[in-house]
């Protein structure tokens, strides 16, 4: 497998689900990494309207994003995360994605 990437591009919000993922990348032996956007609701808000008039993305439904936050179980020190925050540069986002690698 040396040399493939895969991206699981989901919100993955209960923990058994994300456990689910590691355990199928550490069946084929490849190291698996959680990238965590911990965006405040006021953030997510603002997105959301701001792509509503310009269309970048497809439109989720806010009842589907209280829906979500009511599911959804924060990753653990155990999961090891990346994280991601509206404070962080993308600079030292970038840092510590390519710290997980080496």
């Amino acid at each position: 497998m040396s040399g493939n990437s895969v991206v699981v591009d989901d919100n993955c919000l209960r923990s058994n689900h994300r456990k689910d993922l590691r355990s199928a990348a550490d069946m084929i032996g490849v190291k698996s990494i959680l990238i965590y956007l911990d965006l405040s609701f006021d953030v997510l808000k603002k997105r959301k309207e701001n792509n509503k008039i310009l269309k970048t993305r497809h439109d989720v439904p806010s009842a589907w994003m209280v829906e979500d936050s009511l599911v959804f179980e924060r990753p653990t020190e155990e999961e090891n995360p990346v994280l991601y925050t509206e404070n962080i540069s993308s600079a030292k986002f970038f840092e510590s994605l390519e710290s997980q690698f080496w």
